[in-house]
């Protein structure tokens, strides 16, 4: 999983609204055989990040020699573009990677096929294979369309050698929003007399929506309400106090520094990996390289809980079948291998591990590093976009704008602004509701 996906969930929402509703279907039907069979994966992966893959493919195509596989890797931004230009002229790969923000626009343009009769037959793959809340990011409308490839929630990385400078003891699970203010505070530091910051108290991640959805989620709150709508939630008192959260610590607490790419959750601060941040609010994603850094002065502990719940939300990229496969039989075949419970050895040097029967043989419960993130996955809160397939066109713009104008504009009433571009995303969603649905636009 990388936070580029972030980046391009705009991008990938405006290019799906250009798309047919109906995706699949044309070189299925075609009656086109390739012998022996050709199974194309695409993934938005790239460099190291394709040597799971690699090691995964090699296996498959060993214990079924008569299947040639071909991995396709698009990374940055480019990934979702060419996937949906494939799409459009009938020619799209067999397995797809998708991050689960994508769901519900591929699944509601029929692009992917349902893999719950495939995951029923014999060999049966069961749900209780995998870690409880893995899969769940996966379906649309209590169907599964992806298995995980990977997955994180959000945590917090600490520097244990700025800690033991400053004789302040290390957070503990449970901690609260107050110990956090009162530790990055305690943390920042100017070194060398000069009147700049040498040492921050964290970094935080650019304010995007996903960070306000994490900071609600501590109030037991979404940004968005059951029906999809937004008044009410992105401006109800549970979102404003997470506006007011994340925006202490930039513009009152000056404990963390801005992010010099506002809307990217990698925000180009380096503060932390230079050894000049005593915390980083972030994902899993960046742990192996921090272990190197670091070795046991890395700590990881889970973010702090909110008022009247844990602060987190879940991250997550999986694979899906093509609805255009000329062989979804060995589609799914492959899927199995690829991201069943079985390959979540291979997986584990780069991500959590999906299988549960791995986390309770090896006891990662107990990892020092890898437990805090396994213990926080149940008490992640359902995304935006699991209620709302309009989110990333509407209401993430509009909680990125209040988030920013929160961070940058310091005078301005965020307040007002949230109340307004709520009503503006809701009737926008509602204006898009009604043309896709032959209403009056």
């Amino acid at each position: 999983m990388t936070s580029r996906r972030i980046a391009v969930a705009r991008v990938l929402s405006l290019l799906l609204a250009l798309l047919p509703p109906v995706m699949g279907g044309g070189c299925r039907s075609s009656g086109a055989i390739v012998s022996p069979p050709l199974l194309r994966v695409a993934t938005g992966d790239s460099g190291r990040a394709l040597a799971p893959h690699r090691e995964l493919i090699g296996r498959f195509t060993s214990s079924e020699p008569q299947i040639e596989v071909r991995l396709e890797a698009v990374s940055g931004g480019d990934y979702y573009t060419r996937l949906l230009t494939q799409y459009a002229s009938g020619d799209a790969p067999d397995v797809v990677q998708l991050g689960d923000d994508a769901v519900s626009q591929f699944v509601s343009r029929g692009a992917l096929l349902p893999l719950d009769a495939m995951m029923a037959e014999a060999p049966p793959l069961q749900a209780f294979s995998y870690l409880p809340g893995v899969l769940a990011p996966g379906q649309w409308k209590e169907r599964q369309y992806l298995l995980p490839k990977d997955f994180t929630p959000v945590g917090v990385f600490c520097n244990a050698a700025i800690f033991r400078r400053h004789g302040r003891p290390l957070p503990r699970e449970g901690w609260t929003w107050r110990e956090f203010r009162e530790t990055a505070r305690a943390l920042t530091s100017d070194d060398d007399g000069d009147g700049r910051t040498d040492t921050w108290g964290v970094v935080l991640p650019g304010p995007v929506a996903s960070h306000l959805e994490l900071w609600t989620a501590g109030g037991g709150a979404s940004v968005v309400n059951d029906d999809g709508s937004y008044s009410g939630a992105l401006d109800a008192p549970a979102a404003l106090d997470a506006v007011a959260f994340a925006r202490a610590f930039i513009v009152e607490d000056r404990s963390a520094p801005l992010p010099q790419e506002l809307g990217s959750w990698e925000d180009g601060n380096r503060c932390f990996e230079q050894g000049k941040a005593a915390m980083w609010v972030t994902g899993r994603w960046p742990q192996p390289e921090l272990v190197a850094a670091f070795g046991q002065d890395l700590v990881v502990v889970p973010p702090p809980v909110g008022p009247k719940a844990p602060s987190n939300i879940l991250f997550w990229a999986g694979f899906a079948i093509s609805a255009q496969s000329r062989h979804p039989r060995e589609a799914w075949r492959f899927l199995r291998n690829h991201a069943g419970p079985e390959a979540s050895p291979v997986w584990r040097a780069w991500a959590l591990p999906a299988s549960a029967e791995l986390v309770r043989r090896e006891n990662l419960e107990r990892d020092p590093l890898d437990g805090p993130w396994l213990r926080a996955i149940p008490q992640t809160r359902p995304r935006a976009f699991t209620r709302d397939p309009y989110w990333t066109r509407f209401g993430e713009p509009a909680a990125r704008a209040i988030m920013e104008t929160a961070v940058l504009q310091p005078d301005r009433d965020y307040v007002e602004l949230a109340h307004t571009l709520a009503r503006r995303a809701d009737e926008q969603r509602r204006r898009a509701i009604e043309a896709e649905s032959g209403g009056v636009p």
